[in-house]
């Protein structure tokens, strides 16, 4: 079954224009950032403990390097909406 795609002048008729302060996305990034980097420190332990006990961490690393690259995304998303800073109405 299709999904059917999200019609956003339907959303924003029911609900109102779906605008967003820029503090509140700045700090949702930066909520996003502070997240990504304690799950990417805990899958690191995680690993750690694993390789001093011998087993096998290739399982363990595969999220790992997804965790990595969204925090990629992450942390430029904050830099992106910090740079945004000077042109966000006061």
């Amino acid at each position: 079954m299709a999904q059917r795609p999200l019609d956003f002048a339907r959303c924003e008729a029911q609900v109102g224009p779906m605008k967003t302060s820029w503090a509140a996305r700045y700090n949702q990034a930066n909520r996003h950032v502070l997240n990504g980097r304690l799950i990417i420190a805990r899958q690191r332990e995680l690993i750690g403990r694993q390789k001093a006990l011998g087993h096998d961490t290739r399982q363990s690393e595969m999220p790992l390097a997804s965790f990595e690259r969204s925090q990629v995304i992450f942390e430029g998303d904050l830099s992106r909406i910090g740079q945004e800073r000077a042109y966000a109405p006061v």
